[in-house]
């Protein structure tokens, strides 16, 4: 910004001078017992004698900050609107930063809004429109600049480290998926194996209960027990048997079993098997399953964080702008790619 362009602005914000100090305090009452209620700070009228100096000093971030705040305190002066566009005008001539050229205009464009639905701002019309008319061509010959001299080397920094983002978050989202995959593949295995082993468990059980009751039908009582106890000998009497009739090893059975060898052997088997059952079955549901649940949960979290640190690389591409006024009430301008 030029001395004379900083000169005329500055005779601006004098000639409003009057206008705002009287809204402003009316806007802020000053009786005793306003003032045993407020809350403790600037009032409104001070924070506009904070921006005024500010701006005379061309500390335009102090100023563009004061007032803000006195548009806040006061319940929207518009008249502070133009002030605090003009602030951001010489934010941009101070560093040149097309950004706050914007908001400059976005602030400016607020003011005009609320003027054209106020017959008491309607003076005022003519000159926000020029001043915004300038702030628009200024914003296309920056653009042009821009677009002719190419990125410039911030612009360049920030669009790699967003781009280097936007790489590691694709990544951990894609390690996430393929974690949470397999930990779900692993998890439905341990589950599916403890299932089965269950179920095999089961019929071990009904097994040994039917093989046990053909022994004792067909052994006599009083030999059964003895028979049961001294099952595991059964399958070595079946080998040796049948690798040499009439000579199987019968170990601690009595001929008195031999009548019922082979429910023997499967009495033998379903006690071996059952244990190993119910242990294979844990393993399968705490060992095996709770591995998947693991790696599931680790994949979860994996990907969530793929989808933060996107969702922060998205954010870096915005820009944000404030507005004030207007049917919308304040908030604010986005730019930026989505």
């Amino acid at each position: 910004m030029t001395g004379a362009q900083l000169s005329w602005y500055a005779g601006a914000v004098q000639r409003r001078l009057l206008a705002v100090l009287l809204m402003v305090g009316v806007a802020v009452p000053t009786g005793p017992a306003s003032a045993a209620a407020a809350e403790p700070g600037p009032t409104a009228k001070e924070l506009y004698d904070q921006g005024r100096t500010a701006y005379r000093l061309g500390k335009f971030k102090e100023a563009v900050d004061a007032w803000e705040k006195s548009y806040d305190l006061s319940e929207g002066n518009p008249l502070l609107l133009y002030n605090i566009a003009l602030a951001y005008n010489g934010l941009f001539g101070i560093a040149g930063d097309i950004k706050d050229l914007r908001r400059a205009e976005a602030v400016m464009k607020s003011f005009i809004t609320v003027a054209e639905a106020d017959a008491a701002l309607a003076g005022e019309l003519t000159d926000a429109r020029a001043r915004r008319d300038e702030f628009l061509a200024e914003i296309a010959r920056q653009e042009q600049k821009q677009a002719a001299s190419g990125p410039s080397a911030a612009e360049l920094a920030q669009a790699q480290r967003t781009a280097a983002a936007e790489r590691k978050a694709k990544k951990l989202r894609l390690a996430g998926a393929v974690t949470m995959g397999v930990g779900g593949g692993v998890m439905l295995t341990g589950v599916g194996l403890g299932v089965f082993f269950v179920v095999k468990s089961t019929s071990l059980k009904s097994e040994l209960a039917n093989a046990k009751g053909d022994v004792t039908n067909l052994v006599d009582s009083e030999f059964a027990d003895a028979c049961l106890k001294n099952a595991d000998d059964a399958a070595a009497y079946i080998r040796t048997e049948n690798a040499s009739p009439g000579n199987g090893d019968q170990g601690n059975l009595s001929d008195e079993c031999l009548p019922a060898i082979d429910d023997l052997a499967r009495v033998a088997t379903a006690r071996a098997d059952g244990p190993l059952a119910n242990t294979l079955a844990i393993v399968g549901f705490a060992a095996i399953g709770g591995v998947g649940l693991a790696a599931l949960i680790a994949g979860a979290v994996v990907f969530a964080q793929g989808n933060r640190a996107n969702r922060g690389a998205r954010t870096a591409r915005l820009q944000i702008a404030p507005s004030f006024g207007g049917r919308a009430g304040t908030g604010f301008v986005l730019h930026g790619r989505f």
